[in-house]
């Protein structure tokens, strides 16, 4: 596929989906600067491009170039306003940067759209947590599961939660539950909440 594209760039310069389809390759195979390099071709050639405002900016977010990639989050959405899924990047990205009064903001206007949306009312409970409001980030991953029973991040970060309330066995309960979806978590950390857990019911 790689060089298809190399050839429909020979072949047609000024083509911008064969430059933007390209650094998508690159970017799967961790080429980035070369994906950037493309993504920035394309949208030179055609400055309402959305898919390349997208995928530069999901690029400059893995390079942890926040600032760039807010910038192409913009301008996709000034293209597409009230996209999902751009709305759900952005506001990833500004839980990365903790700017998280922007990142509820995105995901209110998702979760205006369709109170269900699984990964923004768990992006939401994730704002909620950071900020010290515990109750809300309970509700808004519990929300999240009704979504999708098997998001090992929501019973992780629900762990979380119960963990700061002392309620350890139902701490220990979703971290066992993330632990059995495939979830990265610490040993040290479980072994903790069982030994909390033990110890409050004595």
């Amino acid at each position: 596929a790689m060089e298809d594209y190399t050839m429909c760039i020979k072949l047609k310069p000024d083509l911008a989906k064969s430059y933007a389809y390209r650094g998508n390759i690159y970017g799967l195979h961790g080429k980035p600067e070369l994906a950037l390099e493309d993504y920035n071709k394309a949208i030179g050639i055609d400055s309402t491009y959305f898919d390349a405002y997208v995928n530069r900016a999901i690029t400059f977010s893995m390079r942890k170039q926040y600032d760039n990639a807010f910038k192409d989050y913009d301008k996709a959405l000034s293209i597409e306003p009230g996209n999902v899924n751009m709305l759900v990047n952005r506001s990833y990205a500004f839980i990365e940067t903790k700017q998280y009064d922007k990142a509820v903001s995105d995901c209110e206007k998702i979760l205006a759209i369709n109170p269900n949306h699984e990964q923004a009312n768990l992006y939401m409970g994730i704002c909620n947590f950071n900020t010290g409001k515990i109750e809300e980030s309970i509700g808004d991953f519990s929300k999240c599961l009704e979504a999708n029973p098997s998001n090992p991040s929501a019973h992780l970060n629900l762990s979380l939660c119960y963990k700061s309330k002392k309620e350890y066995a139902r701490a220990l309960e979703h971290a066992m539950k993330s632990v059995a979806l495939g979830n990265k978590v610490e040993e040290s950390y479980i072994s903790e909440l069982k030994k909390l857990a033990q110890s409050k019911t004595k």
